[in-house]
């Protein structure tokens, strides 16, 4: 009797277990039997450990003795983990025009406070002032519209609280190519002076995130990253990650387990139900219940001193509109009383021993990579699209884009007070790895082999591929659970 055998007995009776659990089978005195007893005691489609136990003391076997625990160095530091309130809050909003007004002009006001503290020798002036002065002046605005004419020159209409100015960037001047990155429903400093009905551009600037020293810690602990799991699709990698979940309890002679803390998983927990047309012949199972039931028994198997924090995506029961809601408890009820698995908002922002992370699904990827000639590579380099995203302070900048955001709070606003440390996304299913002004920009892959889907979408995911930050050193690590 070998490890193969063992897994395909479960097979054939669609089971799967982990690799401490095989190794159980194979000390014990009749694995068989053993095996067979296990399938009936078996809950779910994961066979536990404690489903094997009780089969070898069923046959009245000597229960193996298991050698003491290993010293797992996360087990022996306290957790400190925040989260941020608004990453809870069931936001709600009639959707009113007026609602929109008030979301528009809060995302103008705050970053334009962002904007008036950066350096500059220019005045700052208002829209209406700008056009009655011929002198050299600074103008805050939201960007309304970007034109190219057809001779090739740029027209960016952008407003303030009372007016609107329209500005313009000649073909062959120094600041075209700039002026190219701006998009729609961004808020931007724009340098220069009015001309006629001109307000000619000489400099852009953006709000960013200010250079910063990367946060590191003394506890030697890391967080591992993870997204777009899709349960309930027929290309989900059971096997591969069954495999991670046995290395999060230590079957395996690769140490990098030990240091694991934090686990943050990035949206599409499940591939849900008619996200995209077709999709009903990709799937596993057509229930949505019963996916959140599996991916809850996964969840049941990571160790509770692994604090684990889950986002929604696209896929899963929440709605599209950004910011999306945690996932209702109706759909988890069997992980209720699991203090160490935490379900919030998409984006969420934590803090762990006051390293700040921001969670974002990232399906505003898209309307990035389309409208930024620097990020039109972001299906391949998603990394460019975070940048981005923390460049601009937005999350979702675009409107009328897909996914839509809803007017309420600020949590798309990545304000001072919400500068990340470490920056995790997934959405394109494709790893990618960066650092932008301190922040560590992370892009997890995926559990989920291709689909035709994806590849009508351009997709080349690198699936269980798991990125490991470890606090102390800031330093980067892959865990593959998948052959090249």
């Amino acid at each position: 009797m070998d490890e193969k055998q063992v897994v395909e007995f479960f097979a054939s009776k669609k089971l799967i277990l982990g690799k401490e659990e095989i190794q159980l089978i194979l000390k014990s005195r009749n694995p068989e039997k053993v095996m067979e007893n296990a399938a009936k005691n078996a809950k779910t489609f994961y066979v536990e450990k404690k489903d094997i136990e009780k089969a070898i003391q069923d046959l009245e076997e000597k229960v193996i003795i298991i050698e003491p625990a290993k010293k797992i160095i996360a087990k022996e530091v306290e957790t400190s983990l925040k989260i941020h309130p608004d990453s809870l809050t069931n936001h709600k909003t009639l959707g009113t025009t007026n609602d929109f007004i008030e979301y528009f002009r809060e995302r103008f006001k705050k970053i334009k406070t962002i904007l008036t503290t950066r350096g500059n020798s220019l005045p700052i002036t208002s829209i209406e002032k700008a056009k009655k002065t011929l002198a050299k002046t600074r103008v805050i605005g939201m960007v309304r519209t970007k034109k190219q004419t057809k001779n090739g020159h740029l027209i960016i209409e952008i407003e303030d609280e009372n007016e609107t100015l329209t500005c313009f960037a000649g073909k062959d001047s120094k600041i075209i190519q700039t002026a190219k990155e701006v998009i729609p429903d961004e808020v931007i400093a724009v340098d220069g002076k009015q001309s006629k009905d001109l307000f000619i551009i000489e400099s852009i600037t953006w709000p960013d995130i200010p250079y910063k020293q990367k946060k590191t810690i003394e506890e030697d602990i890391s967080l591992a990253m993870i997204s777009d799991i899709h349960v309930g699709s027929k290309q989900f990698m059971k096997k591969e990650f069954t495999e991670f979940i046995s290395f999060l309890n230590g079957a395996t002679e690769n140490k990098n387990y030990e240091k694991i803390k934090y686990l943050t998983i990035a949206g599409d927990l499940v591939d849900g139900i008619g996200t995209y047309p077709g999709q009903e012949n990709d799937l596993e199972n057509n229930d949505i219940y019963l996916q959140y039931e599996i991916l809850c028994e996964f969840l049941k198997g990571i160790p509770e001193h692994i604090e684990v924090i889950l986002i929604p995506g696209n896929h899963d029961a929440s709605r599209i509109s950004e910011p999306q809601t945690k996932i209702n408890d109706e759909y988890i009820k069997s992980i209720k009383g699991y203090s160490n698995i935490h379900f919030i908002n998409n984006p969420g922002f934590i803090e762990v021993h006051d390293v700040k992370v921001l969670m974002y699904h990232g399906a505003s990827q898209y309307s990035l990579i389309s409208n930024i000639p620097s990020a039109s590579d972001g299906i391949t380099n998603p990394q460019k699209t975070a940048v981005e995203m923390l460049r601009r302070r937005l999350l979702n900048p675009i409107y009328g884009f897909k996914p839509p955001v809803i007017p309420v709070g600020s949590e798309m606003i990545i304000t001072d007070e919400k500068i990340p440390d470490v920056m995790h996304f997934g959405d394109i299913h494709k790893n990618g790895y960066t650092e932008y002004r301190g922040t560590t920009i992370v892009n997890s892959g995926c559990w989920q082999k291709i689909t035709s889907n994806q590849i009508k979408r351009g997709l080349t995911p690198t699936p269980g591929e798991v990125p490991i930050y470890n606090l102390r050193t800031g330093n980067l690590k892959i865990e593959k659970f998948i052959s090249e």
